[in-house]
C-alpha cells in the first residue's frame, strides 16, 4: 500500500459522496479493517450488468448505432459531471470502467482517479502522479495538465476501441494521432467518422472544448445503421427488421402492399428471370467472366438483336427471342391496368368494412420504452400511437385477433400505473401476417429483450 494510494482513495470516496446522478454509482460508506495490513473498502450501489471490456473479450461487434448511444450516454454523465463546481474529471474513461447495465443503460464506474478541483499546475522541477490508463490518456494529462477535453480524448479512444476492436495502445499513430479510420470507415458515416476524429485530437486547442459542444454535434449527426442494422426482408415478406443492441425497430407494410405490390412485384421479377435465364446460363459457362447483372444482360443482348435485326443476312433465328421479350414486355403492361383496378376494388372492400387495408405498423423498442405507431396513406403524421416502459413487458404472444375474423396477432402485455394500484394492459398488432410470420416476429422481439 502506497501513499498515493490512499490520498487517491480518500479522494474518490470524498467526491463519491457528492456525487447524485442516475448513471453513477451512488455512495454508500468507506471504512478501514485493521489486519496485519490495513485494507480500505468503499460501499457502492451495485450496477447489475457487464463491463464494456467484458463484452470486447466475448468478441462483442458493435457498429455505428451503439456506438452513438455509448457516446451521447457518457457525454451526459460527463456534462453533470464538468458543471459542478468545483469541476469534478473522471480522468481514467475505458471500457472497463464503463458498465452496460441489465436495463440497457450505460454507468460511468471507478472513481479512483478523480480529479476534485481545477489543477493548479505543475511547478519548474516538481513531480507529480501520472493517473490513467496508456491508450486513452491524452498527451496534456501525462504532463499533469487534465482538464474537461482530457476526458472527452479518453471517452474517442474508448469508441474507437468497440468500433475497431483494437485497443488504442495497438493501433498505429502518426503525428500522435490514432490510425483507425480505414479499419471502419465503410461501416460508418463520414460525418461520425469526422465527430470521432475531432474527439481523439491530439492537440487540446483542435478538440471539441466542453462534453456539451460534443454532444451538440453528435445529435447533429445523420444517423447510418451498418450493414447488421439496415432494414432487411423477413418471414417471407416484406416485413422490415432493424435490430442494434439499443434498438429494436420492426415495419410491417399495410395489407395493400402485402396483397398486391409484393406478388406483383415478385411476378415481374420472375418474368425478368424468363428472359435473362439463357443469357445468365451462357455467362455462366465461362466461369473466368464475372456474372453481369439481369439489367445489363437485358440491355446488351437487346441492342445486339436490334443490330443483327436491320443487318439482312443475320441474326436468323434471334427474331423469336426478340418477339418474347416484347411479348413479356407487353404482357406486364396488360396486367398493370387489371392490377390497379383490383387494388381500387380492396382498398373500398376495406372501407365498407370498416378495415383500413392502407395502414402500416411501425414498433419501436430501446432499452427504457417501446412505442407502436400506425399511419394510414396519404397522413404525413402517425394516426394511431401507444407506448410503454420496456421493464414493465409481462408477456409477447401470438394469438387470435379480437378485431379481425380468422387472423391471428401479436399482443405485448404490461403493467401501467392506475391510480394507486397498477393493471395489466394488452396492445395487438401485425394482423395482415399469418400465425407462423408472427411467431418469427415474437421470437425476434423475445431475444432481443433477454
Amino acid at each position: 500500500m502506497q501513499w498515493q494510494d490512499l490520498k487517491l482513495f480518500e479522494r474518490e470516496a470524498a467526491v463519491l459522496q457528492q456525487l447524485q446522478h442516475s448513471r453513477i454509482p451512488q455512495y454508500r460508506d468507506y471504512f478501514t479493517v485493521e489486519n496485519q495490513t490495513p485494507w480500505f473498502c468503499l460501499v457502492q450501489q451495485y450496477i447489475p450488468g457487464a463491463s464494456l471490456k467484458e463484452l470486447l473479450v466475448r468478441g462483442q461487434q458493435f457498429g455505428e448505432e451503439f456506438g452513438r448511444q455509448i457516446g451521447m450516454e457518457v457525454l451526459a454523465i460527463l456534462n453533470y459531471l464538468h458543471e459542478l463546481r468545483p469541476p469534478v474529471l473522471h480522468r481514467d474513461i475505458k471500457p472497463s470502467n464503463l458498465v452496460l447495465g441489465e436495463d440497457g443503460s450505460v454507468y460511468l464506474v471507478d472513481f479512483g482517479a478523480v480529479q476534485g478541483m481545477p489543477n493548479a499546475g505543475v511547478a519548474p522541477g516538481g513531480t507529480f502522479t501520472v493517473v490513467g490508463t496508456y491508450g486513452y490518456t491524452p498527451l496534456e494529462q501525462f504532463g499533469g495538465q487534465a482538464v474537461a477535453a482530457s476526458d472527452l480524448y479518453a471517452l474517442g479512444a474508448t469508441l474507437v476501441h468497440l468500433l475497431t476492436g483494437v485497443a488504442p495502445a495497438d493501433l498505429p499513430q502518426a503525428d500522435l494521432r490514432l490510425q483507425w479510420r480505414d479499419r471502419v470507415s465503410s461501416r460508418l458515416s463520414p460525418q461520425f467518422v469526422r465527430w470521432l476524429t475531432k474527439l481523439t485530437e491530439p492537440a487540446l486547442e483542435r478538440r471539441f472544448s466542453t462534453a456539451t459542444v460534443a454532444l451538440d454535434a453528435l445529435t447533429s449527426v445523420p444517423i447510418k445503421p451498418n450493414s447488421n442494422d439496415t432494414l432487411s426482408e423477413v418471414v417471407g415478406v416484406p416485413v422490415r427488421l432493424c435490430k442494434s443492441p439499443t434498438e429494436l425497430i420492426i415495419e410491417i407494410p399495410s395489407p395493400l402492399e402485402l396483397a398486391f405490390f409484393y406478388p406483383v412485384s415478385n411476378l415481374f421479377k420472375n418474368i425478368g428471370d424468363v428472359i435473362v435465364a439463357p443469357f445468365a446460363k451462357l455467362a455462366g459457362d465461362y466461369p473466368e467472366l464475372h456474372p453481369p447483372s439481369q439489367t445489363a444482360i437485358i440491355v446488351v443482348f437487346t441492342v445486339a438483336i436490334l443490330i443483327f435485326r436491320l443487318l439482312p443476312g443475320l441474326g436468323i433465328g434471334l427474331s423469336i427471342l426478340f418477339r418474347t421479350i416484347i411479348v413479356a414486355a407487353a404482357t406486364s403492361l396488360y396486367l398493370l391496368p387489371l392490377v390497379l383496378m383490383l387494388m381500387l376494388i380492396f382498398v373500398i372492400f376495406g372501407a365498407v368494412r370498416g378495415v383500413d387495408y392502407l395502414q402500416t405498423t411501425r414498433i419501436h423498442f430501446n432499452r427504457s420504452q417501446f412505442a407502436i405507431s400506425r399511419s394510414s396513406f396519404p397522413a404525413a403524421h402517425p394516426i394511431e400511437e401507444e407506448q410503454g416502459e420496456v421493464s414493465k413487458i409481462q408477456d409477447v404472444k401470438v394469438e387470435p385477433s379480437e378485431r379481425y375474423h380468422n387472423h391471428w396477432q401479436i399482443a405485448i402485455s404490461y403493467k401501467v400505473k392506475w391510480t394507486i394500484f397498477s393493471r395489466i394492459k394488452k396492445i395487438a398488432f401485425g394482423e395482415p401476417l399469418n400465425q407462423a410470420q408472427l411467431q418469427i416476429l415474437v421470437n425476434e422481439i423475445k431475444d432481443w429483450l433477454k
